[in-house]
């Protein structure tokens, strides 16, 4: 089950890191645009990037790739994909346009992510090919 978690994490994180680029880079490469069109076309895609993020999230923290400790699992990939989940969670709700009362911390949390897109595209993509290439060592 390691290796199944493992192979999502880092299918998570590139395509998380894609969308992120889609803004500055989509001129070059048609598939990041092509990406978030199909983010903010399809419900099921949404649903699954954000509740698909928690869950691995969750799993690398207690099922990590061994030798990672039991609870602290793949720290940095965690500690990537949470906040992907706040920003995929925050994208999803202005899509589906609900009414807003005030901004809520998840949409402020996501607000820093906005204004830093290709900063953390880019971060999102080293953690996913370290963890790609070097998949045994324990980043604490």
């Amino acid at each position: 089950m390691m290796s199944q978690v493992y192979f999502l994490e880092l299918v998570y994180l590139t395509l998380s890191g894609m969308l992120l680029l889609s803004d500055s880079h989509g001129v070059k490469f048609p598939i990041l645009l092509s990406l978030r069109y199909a983010f903010r076309q399809m419900r099921w895609y949404r649903v699954l990037m954000t509740a698909g993020g928690f869950v691995l999230g969750l799993l690398s923290m207690f099922v990590p790739y061994e030798p990672g400790p039991a609870l602290l699992g793949d720290f940095v990939v965690t500690l990537t994909i949470f906040p992907l989940v706040v920003w995929f969670f925050s994208w999803s709700r202005q899509l589906a346009q609900r009414p807003k009362k005030g901004a809520t911390v998840v949409d402020e949390a996501a607000l820093v992510i906005e204004q830093n897109k290709r900063l953390c595209g880019k971060i999102v993509f080293v953690v996913a090919v370290v963890h790609f290439f070097v998949p045994m060592i324990v980043l604490l």
